[in-house]
Order: structure tokens, then C-alpha cells, then sequence
């Protein structure tokens, strides 16, 4: 992964052909890539790392309802609605 210039809590990375991203504010983190395969994959990893003395919460999926005091809805394609 590489940091972002413009944002150094994004980090980006080319996997099986498409973009990777990482953002985190603290503690929280939301990843996004084409594959909810890939995401799966990349989520074992950061939970074997970083999830031994307690698991981490994972959520994954289209809405999400409180991701720093926001919801976010991706269910409509090309679009993120912010609430």
C-alpha cells in the first residue's frame, strides 16, 4: 500500500487488477475495493494482526450506519449518499 499524498490517513494499492483503499481516522477504518472477495481477504489479514487481544468489530456491506457519526449509503450504484 502506498500513502496517499494528499491524505496521509488513505492509503491506496493495486489488487488483481483494481484500486484498493484503505481510510482510517483513529481507530476506524473503511476499506473499499471492486471485490467483496478481496475485501474479505484483506480484512483476515488486519484481524490477524491486529485482533489478538480482542476481535475486531467488522462491518460490510452498502449502508453503513454510524461510520464516524455519519451514515453512508452505497446501495445505489455510482452514488454515496451522506447523512
Amino acid at each position: 500500500f502506498t500513502i496517499n499524498p494528499y491524505d496521509a490517513c488513505v492509503a491506496n494499492n493495486t489488487i488483481a487488477g483494481n484500486q484498493f483503499t484503505i481510510c482510517w481516522h483513529v481507530d476506524d477504518l473503511k476499506l473499499s475495493h471492486k471485490s467483496p472477495k478481496i475485501v474479505t481477504r484483506i480484512i483476515k489479514k488486519i484481524q490477524n494482526e491486529f485482533g489478538k487481544e480482542a476481535p475486531l468489530t467488522v462491518k460490510q456491506g452498502r449502508v453503513f450506519d454510524d461510520y464516524l457519526g455519519m451514515k453512508m449509503d452505497f446501495s445505489q450504484p455510482g452514488k454515496v449518499i451522506f447523512s
